[in-house]
């Protein structure tokens, strides 16, 4: 076996392994994510920021912090899951923005706002309950692009064009 076969049987079979695994991860967490608690909890407060990452980028992300009580204790939250959290276009910021809305919304009128408890521990809580994904994305696309290398790697003698002297 030719080192270049052996290189793209590796990459290959760890792509594999990738794919197989990052449905997994997501799945666990998204089991987890259902055994969390409905309950209610009060905004304290809402503020939307514009902040800029390692790249320059600007994005807008919601600040928020509540109270909530669970067993006669009272914890402070400032979790919630938004699906499109990290979506730079005009999507993301209108997603941040309808969330900043509806907590400043609830705020300002005393309602209570639906939060998510983890039952295993309290102190633990989101407000709006999606599964993070855990690099689940990255997985699939690193799994893929080690498969497709691997393959190369395997078949590459073949891809060769012949010789023609």
């Amino acid at each position: 076996m030719t080192l270049s076969r052996i290189i793209g049987s590796i990459l290959f079979a760890i792509g594999a392994l990738l794919l197989y695994f990052s449905p997994k991860v997501f799945e666990k967490n998204r089991v987890e994510m259902e055994r969390w608690i409905p309950h209610e909890a009060v905004v304290d407060r809402a503020d939307m920021r514009q902040k800029v990452d390692d790249d320059n980028r600007k994005y807008h992300r919601v600040d928020v912090k509540y109270d909530y009580e669970w067993n006669g204790k009272t914890y402070k939250g400032t979790r919630y899951s938004l699906p499109h959290k990290w979506d730079y276009g005009r999507s993301g910021y209108k997603n941040q923005k309808a969330i900043y809305r509806s907590l400043l919304r609830a705020k300002n009128a005393d309602e209570m706002i639906q939060i998510y408890i983890n039952p295993d521990d309290p102190s633990k809580a989101v407000i709006k309950n999606t599964p993070r994904t855990d690099g689940a994305e990255a997985m699939l696309a690193g799994g893929a692009i080690l498969i497709l290398a691997g393959l190369y790697w395997l078949f590459r003698g073949v891809l060769r064009r012949p010789s023609r002297f």
